[in-house]
């Protein structure tokens, strides 16, 4: 989610922008974004606090030389917070994908 007054309107592709403005440098080679449904109930209440869902844009993302990982990483809770579990399996299963 976007913070109101702090990253209104960012993109992911605005978000890595930044960091790597700050770094000095491109680091990194993968991007996991979500493609997880999010409901109304759990949006309205972000809607209140003038939050909303980061938009990823996987072609933004490519121009930055990254792959781009799309998962469900939303979790099962009342806030519309990443799954610990789900992003933990996507980050075990891009590091070994291919190893024996």
């Amino acid at each position: 989610m976007t913070e109101n007054g702090e990253t209104d309107n960012f993109s992911a592709a605005d978000h890595l922008k930044v960091i790597m403005k700050h770094i000095g440098q491109q680091i990194f080679d993968y991007v996991v974004v979500n493609n997880g449904f999010i409901d109304q109930e759990r949006l309205d209440r972000y809607l209140e606090e003038k939050a909303v869902p980061v938009e990823a844009s996987v072609a933004e993302l490519q121009e930055l030389d990254l792959e781009v990982i799309e998962a469900d990483l939303v979790s099962d809770t009342e806030v519309a917070w990443h799954d610990p579990h789900k992003l933990a399996r996507v980050i075990f299963d891009t590091l070994y994908r291919g190893k024996p």
